[in-house]
């Protein structure tokens, strides 16, 4: 599925989360950082990078607005999913105590993620790119009244001290990263759980009909979200991820029953379950060590071990 030193893309700077979960799953891959989702995606369809590593929704904070709607603009198939705990870390320059602080940088999906402790604080959220600039920009700015929500990796790599661990409101708080691709994925090994995901577009009172079908021919539909702002809109957008865990029915079969229904219909890939579909329930202490875990996978990688990390980042977006 994948090989060694194959381009991969990632949205943020070193040390975000997206690029933990690019580490995780491409240990031996070559990093390209992107500055949008939007740049990730272009990265794949021009042929630059051949994966790119997307986060698709939060267990707290829900989906990645900005990712739904290239999901909806943009052709691309989905080729693995990937879990990563988040534990969120308030950084800041050293020596600065958290009554020294009146506002916090972040990604605004962390920000949500950390809403109430925000708040218990009275710390005002300023949204940026990503959790790892926001670590970055306090190095470039030595601002000492602004705080920074990021990895613990970015704590590292930027030398910032942590005023607070576990800053994330759930305890359980994770995220869900989609792998994308040019192109589909093979079909290995059906006797294993995998995934079939497609979009189409249908008038909302025909998907009861796709529902039934898929479960009349024994199936489990996963998620299924509407990418259609516009309720007034008489065709509506729908993304859909079916469980494909039995030999029953065939590839074809899913589909046909889908489009049968809809105006248009669109294959996105078929890949395997990731693990932490059967282990979600995984106490609070084997989550934080995972998490650690995940993070010290990601710095022993070679790109990281430069003592100035924004050497990993082309020049203009560190200027």
């Amino acid at each position: 599925m994948y090989s060694a030193h194959m381009p991969i893309a990632y949205m943020g700077a070193a040390g975000s989360f997206s690029n933990i979960a690019a580490l995780n799953l491409f240990p031996a891959g070559q990093l390209h950082p992107q500055e949008t989702f939007d740049d990730c995606f272009k990265s794949i369809c021009e042929g630059h990078c051949r994966r790119a590593v997307i986060p698709i929704e939060n267990s707290s904070a829900g989906p990645v607005r900005d990712v739904q709607k290239l999901l909806s603009e943009r052709d691309f198939y989905i080729v693995g999913e990937y879990f990563l705990r988040i534990n969120h870390l308030l950084l800041a320059l050293p020596g600065v105590k958290l009554e020294d602080l009146s506002q916090v940088r972040s990604h605004a999906q962390a920000l949500a993620q950390c809403q109430n402790h925000l708040a218990d604080l009275n710390l005002t959220p300023i949204a940026v790119r990503d959790t790892a600039t926001a670590a970055l920009g306090i190095i470039e700015s030595q601002d000492r009244t602004t705080g920074a929500i990021a990895s613990r990796l970015a704590a590292s790599l930027y030398k910032l001290d942590i005023l607070h661990e576990n800053f994330e409101d759930s305890s359980l708080n994770t995220t869900r990263f989609i792998v994308i691709s040019k192109r589909p994925l093979p079909i290995y090994n059906r006797s294993k759980a995998n995934i079939v995901s497609v979009k189409f577009k249908a008038k909302k009172c025909q998907v009861d009909n796709i529902k039934k079908n898929i479960s009349k021919i024994g199936f489990v539909i996963l998620k299924l979200q509407n990418f259609t702002a516009n309720e007034n809109l008489e065709l509506h957008e729908f993304y859909m991820e079916i469980d494909w865990r039995t030999q029953t029915a065939s590839l074809y079969e899913i589909i046909e029953s889908i489009s049968k229904h809809c105006e248009t219909a669109q294959y996105l890939g078929t890949y395997p379950q990731h693990s932490y579909r059967y282990t979600a329930g995984t106490d609070v202490n084997t989550c934080n060590q995972l998490q650690l875990a995940q993070e010290q996978i990601a710095a022993t990688n070679p790109v990281l071990k430069s003592n100035d990390a924004r050497a990993t980042l082309p020049a203009h977006m560190v200027a």
